[in-house]
């Protein structure tokens, strides 16, 4: 309902990635509790991760999630 807050939520999350796209997968592995078919990174921007994976040299953002939720990855 506030569209300033949403733009500006959107513009961090726009930089984070840009910023983690110039180094990518700098930032620690994420540790699923099952195994996975591909390594995932996350970013935290607020309340919330961003997962990405990194697949012949391409960064590819995969969930948004907030922080509080049950990640199940």
């Amino acid at each position: 309902m506030n569209p300033i807050a949403a733009n500006r939520f959107v513009d961090e999350i726009e930089q984070a990635i840009l910023k983690e796209s110039q180094n990518p997968g700098i930032t620690e592995e994420y540790r699923a509790k099952r195994n996975l078919d591909r390594h995932y990174y996350k970013i935290k921007v607020g309340n919330y991760f961003i997962f990405y994976t990194i697949e012949n040299s391409v960064m590819t953002v995969c969930r948004l999630i907030y922080t509080r939720r049950n990640i199940i990855l």
